[in-house]
């Protein structure tokens, strides 16, 4: 096969993209469908659905193609003469614990009080087995960031209000008690990531952020890294198989109000430097949980968003192992937010359009 028609098969395929095995056109009362996440075992993905006072959680079966509300609405009550305010509701996947092959899904329902103040924020937690969905405790703060330790069978949380720092739950016990907090920091804990032997810790609100490490014998250090005029920083994730590697983005207002841009860099702990800086598609949509980066670790990936030379927003991906970047060759042009699965295998692209919202790929 000669050069030529070599260059002519890659450019095709790029142009016309892989099919997708599965598309969602989800028609459920929402004002917006945000944040897809894959099931570990790959047979479902996660979106949620947003209104003005609530976020619900939505389960798309990829095999099936259904979908349905992980929790069902409660039935309105009969109206009285009273006005009562309504508390806002916010539902969470907390993450999944595998026990014997096996994964368990826990979900936060957090509830929002109308009071300024934070007063009667509270998160209910929940975790769903082969026989449903089980309510285990209530928490008095709304739980911010939640990570699932896969090796000792516990969470690590945060709260939206103060104190702030990090909490443990512990999962083998069945009313899922709280302990008191572990470790304080002086600013809201914004996520936690994790490898094998420690946890990365990101910490910071308002224009001041920092990184700390959970180690393995107990302690939580400071990270000193240079955030050069990074004001704003999201999606701080370890790459799982490289201990001490880890990736996030930083940016500023005038680069994600006016440019749309952030920059996504790969910090290396053992050697204390960064790895790589790369010009990335963020917007000033990042509240809303909607995903920019993400690690398919165990293929050396890192993925990410950015606009081509027609100013359509692509999925790219940088290769750790080959230090390079490429586009992945899926025919989406208005892409808002995506999920790589565990494995690497597949990907959700979430769609700016109001219908056909969900795409599902097969990458391998």
């Amino acid at each position: 096969m000669n050069k030529i028609l070599i260059t002519l098969l890659i450019y095709m395929s790029v142009i016309l993209g892989n099919k997708p095995i599965a598309v969602f056109d989800i028609t459920l009362k929402a004002d917006a469908i945000i944040a897809p996440e894959f099931s570990p075992d790959n047979q479902y993905v996660i979106v949620t659905g947003t209104t003005d006072q609530r976020a619900f959680l939505i389960k798309c079966n990829i095999e099936t193609g259904q979908y349905s509300p992980i929790f069902k609405e409660k039935a309105k009550k009969k109206k009285t003469h009273k006005k009562k305010k309504k508390n806002n509701s916010e539902e969470k996947v907390g993450g999944w614990d595998e026990i014997d092959g096996k994964y368990d899904l826990y979900i936060s329902v957090d509830i929002m009080s109308q009071d300024r103040s934070g007063a009667g924020n509270m998160s209910e937690f929940y975790f769903e087995d082969k026989e449903g969905f089980h309510f285990e405790s209530a928490y008095p703060n709304k739980l911010q960031a939640i990570y699932i330790n896969p090796t000792d069978n516990s969470a690590l949380v945060s709260f939206l209000n103060s104190p702030y720092g990090i909490y443990k739950i512990d999962l083998a016990n069945y009313t899922l008690p709280l302990s008191k907090i572990l470790y304080k920091t002086d600013r809201l804990i914004q996520g936690i990531s994790g490898w094998k032997n420690s946890q990365l810790i990101l910490a910071g609100m308002e224009n001041i952020y920092h990184f700390y490490e959970l180690t393995i014998e107990g302690g939580m250090n400071e990270i000193s890294i240079d955030i050069g005029d990074y004001t704003i920083m999201r999606d701080s994730e370890c790459h799982t198989e490289k201990e001490g590697v880890f990736s996030f983005i930083g940016s500023n207002n005038t680069l994600q109000e006016e440019e749309k841009k952030g920059y996504l860099c790969i910090y290396d702990l053992n050697q204390k430097k960064y790895i790589k800086k790369l010009s990335v598609y963020f917007n000033s949509e990042t509240d809303s949980g909607n995903r920019f980066s993400q690690w398919a670790s165990k293929d050396n990936k890192l993925f990410f968003l950015r606009k081509d030379q027609f100013e359509n927003v692509q999925l790219f991906y940088y290769d750790l192992q080959r230090d390079i970047v490429e586009r992945l060759p899926i025919n989406e042009k208005r892409i808002k937010s995506f999920a790589i699965s565990k494995d690497g295998k597949y990907c959700a692209i979430l769609r700016t359009s109001n219908n056909d919202q969900l795409a599902i790929y097969k990458l391998k």
